[in-house]
């Protein structure tokens, strides 16, 4: 399904499934979501680093969720930089955790993306 929908997935591989919940540092959400990605061939967008490290171990594409949306909507114009830069700093104010080193990323690139646009 490529036109940009969303669909509910079911995981169909219970065995890796539950080699993902043996990990306590992530919680069933984002296991499913590596299942998921990993059955699918797909990228997994989540936030959590430590799933994103395991999705690393275990050869699953990932993508840090919130901020790979934020730029997604930059990339099709829906947003400018100014826009994602206000989004991102009320969802941290509301309680969204992003570790320090992706959220130093995302500012720098927001500010490159400021510099194109100028």
């Amino acid at each position: 399904m490529d036109d940009g929908s969303l669909r509910v997935y079911d995981v169909e591989d219970e065995r890796a499934l539950e080699v993902l919940l043996r990990h306590p540092e992530i919680h069933a959400g984002e296991a499913e979501t590596l299942a998921a990605a990993k059955e699918l061939d797909g990228l997994a967008v989540i936030d959590g680093e430590e799933a994103r490290a395991l999705a690393r171990i275990h050869g699953i594409r990932s993508a840090p969720g919130t901020i790979f949306l934020l730029f997604r909507l930059l990339n099709l114009e829906r947003m400018d930089a100014e826009e994602a830069d206000e989004t991102l700093s009320r969802l941290i104010a509301s309680g969204l955790y992003l570790d320090p080193k992706t959220l130093i990323r995302a500012k720098g690139k927001l500010e490159e993306y400021r510099g194109r646009r100028r």
